[in-house]
């Protein structure tokens, strides 16, 4: 299970998995960014602690990156970065040969034909009330058989909570889920 980014990736990997000789028995990606570049913005407008929390979680990241490889990257400038949106044009800027990062971004939209390549059965679990992946992203899916979307009403971005002490309902239900995979 891999959630936003991570469930993107899942996606992808899902529908190349048969070409390069891997077989997966069952993936689920939780709420998947179908299409990257609208989250991008949609985190630049969500509330200041969903922006906040994701720029300290890639400046974390960044900078274990950068003890661990040194000179791969400019570590003092990207420090000083607040926004998403620039340390997506820096990075993409400085380590890749995309033209801009709206390019980068687009060109790891999930497509009908990322889907329909995919073929063990896939679940997509996401939430209409997420701030980051907007759920009409969801609505115009042309879902192979092997794909259900599964859109729930709450559940925000990093929700899904079945209980006052903050449980959350996903851990279960990727249980349940790989479970019946594991007995079929």
């Amino acid at each position: 299970m891999v959630l936003s980014l991570g469930g993107n990736v899942a996606l992808r990997v899902a529908s190349r998995a048969q070409a390069a000789g891997v077989r997966l028995r069952h993936v689920v990606a939780v709420r998947p960014a179908m299409k990257p570049l609208t989250p991008m913005a949609a985190m630049e407008h969500a509330p200041a602690f969903y922006h906040q929390y994701f720029v300290r979680k890639w400046q974390r990241s960044l900078s274990r990156k950068h003890e661990l490889f040194p000179g791969l990257l400019d570590y003092a400038q990207v420090r000083r970065m607040r926004r998403l949106t620039e340390l997506t044009d820096y990075l993409v800027e400085h380590h890749t040969d995309f033209t801009s990062a709206e390019a980068y971004l687009n060109s790891y939209e999930i497509t009908p034909q990322v889907l329909a390549a995919t073929t063990c059965p896939v679940d997509i679990i996401t939430a209409e009330d997420d701030p980051v992946i907007p759920a009409q992203d969801f609505y115009t899916l042309q879902l192979p058989p092997q794909v259900r979307l599964r859109m729930l009403p709450r559940g925000g971005h990093c929700g899904f909570v079945k209980d006052l002490r903050l449980q959350g309902w996903i851990d279960d239900e990727l249980l349940r889920l790989f479970a019946s995979t594991s007995a079929g």
